[in-house]
């Protein structure tokens, strides 16, 4: 009769700590779900933020490579006119 409930519908000592420890079970696996679950959310965002990152360096480079385009033109400006006043 120790196994099941005692005459007052109560638990006993037994029952009480199969229960506690199908409750860890169930929060450790709980728990494993969550962190299983961040874990993919951490590296979706580090790919996004990597992809992110790599759009904003091409932008970079871009707007740089630009200014560079610039400078030259206004270079060969300058000096295609510089050409034709030395010349005359």
């Amino acid at each position: 009769m120790n196994e099941k409930t005692n005459g007052n519908g109560k638990i006993n000592n037994t029952q009480r700590k199969v229960l506690a420890t199908l409750a860890v079970e169930l929060l450790d696996k709980k728990v494993q779900r969550a962190r299983d679950e961040s874990g993919d959310l951490v590296a979706q965002i580090k790919a996004k933020v990597k992809e992110e990152l790599g759009v904003v360096a091409m932008d970079i480079e871009i707007a740089d490579m630009e200014k560079k385009i610039a400078t030259l033109q206004k270079k060969k400006g300058r000096s295609g006119s510089a050409n034709i006043t030395t010349t005359h």
